[in-house]
């Protein structure tokens, strides 16, 4: 259940609905996000509560029988409703304004004739759109014994068809960003099967960690040990230059520097196609190794703060190459600092360059990397001598670079 305050009619009618059989696509899961489109619209155009909650409560009671069409389930609701509602001492009056919301709700091409049913209607199908409206639907498409061809209509057809009919304008912005999600999963539905997005024999290897975990020395030495043993290393650092003199024009055209993270994310993501497609896959392809300084991960960590933002910005990723080699260079925050201290005066450091926001990002490096790049990540303990890491990072390197 949502998280707001609860008055006792609205836990007698959880109560009721705990001892019911509902449908799976129609359940508390569905009733609870429901009830929170209904909130929000209330606060902003009023109404009832107590009977605006009640009929989202009981809106769906009728869906248990999968076999019922549109206007039967919304009367089998309607009823049990009536009868639910009577158990909890509903006033009679009160009743009726909830079995009236009900019984118009679910119906694109009809207004319903109270503001409570108004509201019902527009919550109910703000849950039908984005995540939530996919999995819904697929959901009740197999409880009715449909499969992806009635999915993929509902997708095509019917979640457009529920957009039209929205007539609040703060549920048509957020169903058109539910609905351009759905979209693109459709759109995904289209690709076709492939293992492979290009062909060569080289070998990705990128160094991650915060600021003070060696990286650069550490890419340096590795460079040269891939020389010594026959190898052709091509060393890259993200971000670029071509990005670092955009930044430079940019703050001297506008007097700020990128302080957006949206603005950075994408400015980062253009900065490393462009490495991608000029470097790194045409380096892949010609058998070099390819040690990267940072990747799309430091993006992960530094300019996203959720998960969504997280997982957005790794399918938009999709064009990077998947590393070979992780190599996460993880010590405590109070050892990086120590050495930022005593290698770059106060003015030469970086925004991220402060105590308290490398312990943060090192538990972002790690949730990271454990999360996204399962199988591909070798932790290297960066506290000890350069001498030791290095080591360490040619031993998790050298099997890697043999064929198969």
């Amino acid at each position: 259940m949502t998280g707001e305050h609860k008055d006792p009619t609205e836990l007698r009618l959880w109560k009721e609905l705990a001892d019911r059989a509902l449908s799976s696509s129609h359940d508390h899961w569905h009733i609870d996000r429901v009830l929170g489109f209904a909130r929000e619209l209330h606060r902003i155009y009023g109404g009832d509560m107590e009977t605006l909650g009640a009929a989202v409560l009981l809106h769906d009671l009728g869906r248990s029988d999968t076999h019922l069409p549109g206007p039967a389930s919304r009367d089998k609701s309607a009823s049990a409703a009536r009868q639910v509602l009577e158990q909890v001492g509903f006033s009679e009056r009160g009743a009726e304004a909830v079995i009236t919301a009900i019984r118009e709700h679910d119906q694109a091409d009809l207004r319903p004739s109270t503001l409570e049913g108004r509201i019902l209607k527009e919550a109910d199908f703000l849950g039908g759109f984005g995540a939530w409206g996919i999995l819904r639907i697929a959901l009740w498409v197999g409880e009715s014994g449909g499969g992806v061809p009635e999915v993929l209509r509902r997708l095509d057809t019917k979640m457009p068809a529920r957009m039209a009919s929205l007539e609040f304008p703060e549920s048509a912005a957020a169903a058109s960003d539910g609905l351009a999600f759905a979209k693109l999963f459709r759109a995904l539905l289209d690709v076709p099967p492939t293992l492979s997005t290009w062909a060569g024999s080289g070998r990705y290897v990128i160094l991650e960690g915060i600021s003070g975990s060696g990286k650069d020395t550490q890419a340096e030495r590795l460079v040269e040990r891939l020389e010594r043993a026959g190898r052709r290393p091509v060393l890259v650092q993200e971000p670029t230059e071509t990005f670092r003199a955009l930044r430079d024009v940019w703050q001297l055209t506008l007097g700020t520097e990128f302080c957006d993270p949206l603005v950075l994310k994408h400015m980062l993501i253009a900065d490393r196609s462009n490495l991608v497609a000029s470097t790194v896959r045409p380096s892949l392809e010609d058998d070099a190794v390819v040690v990267s300084v940072r990747s799309f991960i430091s993006t992960l960590v530094y300019q996203c703060s959720n998960e969504t933002e997280t997982a957005l910005a790794a399918f938009e990723h999709w064009f990077v190459p998947k590393p070979d080699l992780v190599l996460l260079l993880d010590l405590p925050h109070e050892v990086a600092w120590e050495r930022i201290l005593q290698t770059r005066p106060a003015d030469h450091r970086g925004t991220y360059e402060d105590p308290d926001l490398l312990r943060q990002h090192r538990l972002r490096y790690q949730h990271i990397c454990s999360d996204w790049m399962e199988g591909r990540v070798r932790v290297i303990d960066a506290a000890r001598s350069f001498d030791d890491v290095e080591e360490e990072i040619w031993q998790a390197v050298a099997p890697i670079l043999s064929p198969g």
